[in-house]
């Protein structure tokens, strides 16, 4: 079994809104390894202009021993994505599946996307949210 940890660095996985990352919500979690938030932080914010503020993003963020750091930015999580489709309506489209599935595909999962976007529509209906098909199969 291969381990993701490379030799004298350490490995952290963080939410943070999308162009909101500060110093207050971070600096407990790296700043105690000595490793420079700020300098993250605004790497981050630049990053992920293309979603939209505050959009809960997961982050791996690798710290080195010589206090330098790189980090990865994961698409949205699909439940997520799926409350701002349904945006309280209780209801999304099938074509709202399919977007989500495209952003998660652009996001490296591997797959048809017409099966990601089933599974899409799986999770939004154990989350009780209808999915109406406008779409014949």
């Amino acid at each position: 079994m291969s381990s993701i940890r490379q030799v004298g660095s350490k490995l952290i996985r963080a939410t943070v809104p999308a162009q909101n990352a500060n110093m207050q919500g971070l600096g407990a979690q790296l700043g105690q390894h000595g490793f420079k938030v700020i300098d993250f932080c605004k790497q981050f914010n630049d990053q992920t202009k293309t979603y939209a503020k505050d959009t809960p993003l997961t982050t791996m963020i690798t710290l080195n021993k010589d206090r330098s750091f790189s980090f990865i930015v994961k698409p949205p999580k699909t439940a997520h994505l799926i409350k701002m489709a349904a945006q309280g309506r209780g209801e999304i489209l099938d074509k709202d599946c399919v977007n989500i599935a495209m952003i998660k595909n652009d996001g490296g999962v591997v797959g048809d996307l017409r099966q990601i976007a089933k599974s899409v529509a799986g999770s939004a209906s154990s989350m009780n949210i209808k999915v109406i098909r406008t779409v014949p199969e």
